[in-house]
């Protein structure tokens, strides 16, 4: 039973990651939608939360523009939710006004629409799917993949928007060990490129890099990597946040004790350690960095929300009995996030929503109709 219950496990993180990987480090979660000021307070809000939903009558996949100021909803793009023999379609943050749709079909192209939905053909489409937009929306740091007599070879790549001008280095530490480098964060003045190394071998990435825009130069973060972080993530203020790997299995049901975060400013490290939960999965910290979401799973059936507050020093759970709680997205101090449950409530009504919580009063609300299904996705705040 125990081996059940963690290879269980081991599936729900995997699909967690990996939409982690999609959501949380393509546009994760620390993107350019929120620059702090000097007072480590976000000053840029976006009111549009927007969310792909799947029509299964249909066959289609709707994209709803959630205004969290009106509570308004809309309809505002429909696409084929998937063809025989083809993928489903992906949804991706381009930048915070506009959307990449990558097609389920081959036959069709990958587009780029706006957040009322019109299609935008003047905007440069990247070939992968780990990808990360300036601040100012002048540069996109992603990465190339090429197939080279059967291998794939990735390039870490920063392309100029409005010249068309790219620059790219190969990645790897030799030919045998290429590493997808996921791009997470851009410095304020564009200069510096926060990235994630990933060994296509590796389950989960370890360590932090500096690139530098103009000459790929890349420097390691010895801090991330003298506490050997995975499942990293920055604020506003380029503080980091991780887990260790010391103790830390999913196969043997080992998890984190404590959450890691090291100081921008002079590389000290502080520990929070947990006394009511552990921490299966990191999630994005909120911009300001007062809040720090994770999963847990205590069964290693259900992998329930939670959230770290730093002010309180306080473990709070967000969620009740949640198959997977996560592909999350910040506005500030507003966190939203897909509730998504196996089974039904006590009436035959779907569990399922997607859910705004406020940090700051600590409630929850539900912003979808019930979903009858898992194929929800969200894909962030725009403006």
């Amino acid at each position: 039973m125990k081996k059940t219950a963690g290879t269980i496990l081991f599936i729900i993180i995997f699909v967690v990651f990996g939409l982690g990987i999609y959501y949380i480090i393509s546009n994760p979660k620390p993107n350019s939608q929120y620059i702090a000021d000097e007072n480590n307070n976000s000053n840029v809000k976006n009111s549009y939360l927007i969310y792909a939903l799947t029509d299964e009558t249909s066959n289609s996949v709707n994209i709803v523009r959630y205004n969290s100021d009106t509570e308004e909803k809309k309809d505002i793009y429909t696409i084929p939710y998937q063809e025989e023999g083809n993928a489903s379609p992906l949804f991706f943050k381009y930048n915070d006004d506009h959307i990449l749709i990558y097609r389920a079909s081959s036959e069709d192209k990958n587009i780029i629409i706006d957040v009322n939905g019109n299609v935008d053909e003047g905007l440069y489409i990247p070939e992968f799917d780990s990808f990360l937009t300036s601040p100012s929306g002048k540069f996109l740091a992603y990465n190339k993949e090429y197939s080279n007599n059967g291998t794939t070879e990735y390039y870490f790549t920063v392309r100029d928007l409005q010249t068309g001008e790219e620059s790219s280095k190969p990645n790897g530490i030799n030919e045998q060990m290429p590493l997808i480098m996921n791009p997470i964060m851009w410095s304020v003045d564009e200069n510096t490129i926060y990235a994630v190394p990933q060994l296509q071998t590796d389950w989960y990435p370890t360590g932090l890099l500096s690139i530098n825009r103009n000459s790929l130069a890349i420097e390691r973060n010895t801090a991330a990597d003298d506490e050997s972080l995975i499942q990293i993530s920055m604020d506003d203020l380029f503080n980091i946040y991780g887990i260790s790997t010391q103790g830390y299995d999913p196969y043997t049901d080992k998890f984190s004790k404590e959450i890691i975060n090291i100081s921008s400013v002079d590389n000290s490290v502080k520990k929070f350690p947990l006394s009511n939960s552990q921490v299966t999965i990191l999630q994005q910290a909120s911009p300001n960095g007062n809040y720090i979401p994770y999963n847990y799973s205590s069964d290693g059936q259900l992998s329930e929300l939670w959230v770290y507050d730093k002010i309180k020093a306080e473990e709070i759970r967000i969620t009740e009995n949640s198959v997977i709680a996560g592909n999350i997205y910040w506005n500030q101090n507003l966190l939203a996030f897909f509730d998504y449950h196996s089974s039904q409530s006590s009436n035959g009504v779907s569990n399922n929503y997607v859910k705004i919580y406020n940090a700051e009063d600590g409630k929850s609300s539900i912003i979808s109709e019930a979903i009858r299904n898992d194929n929800a996705q969200l894909i962030g705040w725009f403006r």
